[in-house]
């Protein structure tokens, strides 16, 4: 990893649209998210059109989609066997929130986090499967789904808790991960459009201030 890391520190970040993309999504999957948010930032601002296209040049998709491909890479993994909440959160996204995301196993995951530590976490199982979640301490809470009833957990180290699920059921993580619920669209608009993935209007990404992202549940 350290290999890779210093590989892209001798690339540099500025390149055609695409490939600055594609350095922000490695950079995350480092788990190195200042450098991820500073590629972020300077892909709005030297290869984003006035109407947020992105400019290859001329206009290429693929920077749109990899750079959105990346924000989420900055907030949740589970390539790794489990989910891993805020893998690579820098210090601007210090508060905010996330919703609708789905994770490898077909979990949807909603999460809030306040001054870099997370304080609310839910998983909607979509399949079935069991679930392993990954976050500093998690061990240490309680799995409640939703009509209140207590889940046994797996623990494994400090880190890592996993259980059992039912399709359609929506688990809620705490006491641990407890705070009041933000509305993800106030800090970070976003526009959907059936059958495209949402489009983003950038506001409050480039300045530290509360993030908060959505994206749709279903896809047509």
């Amino acid at each position: 990893m350290k290999a890779a890391s210093t590989t892209l520190d001798l690339r540099g970040d500025i390149s055609t649209g695409w490939a600055m993309a594609h350095r922000m999504i490695c950079r995350a999957r480092l788990k190195e998210g200042e450098k991820a948010l500073d590629l972020y930032r300077k892909f709005i601002i030297h290869k984003m059109a006035e109407n947020l296209w992105s400019m290859h040049p001329p206009f290429q998709i693929d920077g749109n989609f990899g750079v959105m491909s990346s924000v989420i890479e900055m907030l949740l993994q589970s390539h790794a066997g489990a989910i891993e909440l805020l893998p690579a959160l820098p210090e601007a996204w210090h508060s905010g929130s996330f919703e609708g995301l789905v994770a490898r196993g077909n979990f949807e995951i909603a999460a809030e986090w306040e001054e870099g530590r997370l304080t609310g976490l839910s998983v909607l199982s979509r399949s079935g499967k069991k679930c392993r979640l990954k976050y500093p301490g998690l061990a240490k809470a309680m799995v409640v789904a939703d009509k209140g009833q207590r889940v046994e957990i797996e623990v494994e180290g400090s880190d890592i808790i996993a259980f059992p699920t039912q399709k359609g059921v929506r688990y809620t993580i705490e006491p641990t991960f407890r705070s009041r619920r933000q509305d993800a669209r106030k800090t970070l608009g976003i526009t959907e459009h059936a059958g495209f993935p949402p489009f983003t209007r950038w506001a409050g990404l480039l300045q530290e201030s509360p993030f908060s992202l959505t994206f749709m549940r279903k896809m047509r």
